[in-house]
């Protein structure tokens, strides 16, 4: 991998890390931000090493103040502001820092030198405050083109039950082998790395993971190719709501009318797909 190159993906940090920065989305949301995406998650110490040459043995301005940070070990991420906010708009970074200041999340913001607005990080230990919770799905853009959703399902007693950690098991080796051709066809463009198919070939993936992959995988080829899902993707959302309808988890066949959905429809559906079957 080239230390030019940034990682956004959230399942590339830590699952500490990755509850903490949805829960500080979701409460970004919930507020009203929801003009926010994530620029970059795991760093590798390359990376983090040539970014710290920046500014001192070579040219450009300062952009890290050290050597030993927490995106090494995939326990922070940095994000940025969108549309209509600028960039680096230091009065909403602030709203989002005093936001993780709530739920014990450290700000770059409040640090009395270096201060690096756009930084947040958690400690290896942790943990949700009291009267925190996930609400739902949470989406986390990892692009200026996208907004942070929170998608709440009306839990059935059924849905209640389950374990929302549990193996991907979809019980059809048809679906198996489409999701497996689609991680497959994401490693070989380049979009995740191939460490994520390699865990659903071994079977240690979760529903909720695949989940997340799933979006990751359209928001980077939507950045390539505009905000919507690809045609290719497209079709295989057709195809899998329409087991899901035959298999009586969704009481309409949503497959037909997948060309005219917006993406934050089709996203919904997931959400409850997953919530559903795993």
């Amino acid at each position: 991998m080239s230390v030019t190159q940034t990682i956004r993906d959230l399942s590339e940090l830590l699952p500490v890390a990755q509850q903490a920065c949805r829960l500080l989305f979701q409460e970004c949301y919930k507020a009203g931000i929801q003009n926010i995406f994530v620029t970059e998650t795991y760093r590798p110490q390359a990376r983090q090493n040539y970014l710290y040459e920046q500014g001192r043995t070579r040219s450009g301005p300062i952009v890290t103040w050290t050597k030993a940070s927490r995106h090494t070990s995939r326990l922070a991420w940095d994000i940025a502001c969108s549309s209509p906010a600028a960039l680096y708009d230091a009065a909403l970074l602030s709203r989002v820092g005093a936001i993780a200041r709530k739920l014990g999340i450290t700000w770059g913001g409040d640090w009395e030198n270096n201060i690096d607005r756009p930084h947040f990080e958690v400690k290896n230990t942790w943990t949700m405050p009291n009267g925190y919770k996930l609400e739902g799905q949470v989406i986390v853009p990892s692009n200026s083109k996208l907004r942070v959703q929170l998608i709440v399902e009306d839990n059935t007693e059924e849905d209640e039950l389950m374990d929302k950690g549990a193996l991907f098991n979809p019980g059809s080796s048809t679906l198996r082998e489409s999701a497996e051709t689609y991680l497959a066809q994401a490693v070989t463009e380049g979009i995740i790395q191939d460490s994520h198919l390699k865990d659903f070939q071994n079977n240690l993936m979760t529903g909720d993971r695949l989940f997340g992959l799933f979006l990751t995988i359209e928001q980077r080829r939507s950045t390539r190719n505009s905000n919507t899902f690809t045609v290719t993707g497209k079709s295989e959302l057709a195809a899998l709501f329409k087991r899901a309808y035959e298999q009586g988890i969704f009481k309409i066949d949503h497959s037909g009318n997948i060309n005219t959905m917006t993406d934050g429809e089709i996203n919904s559906l997931l959400a409850a797909y997953v919530n559903r079957k795993v």
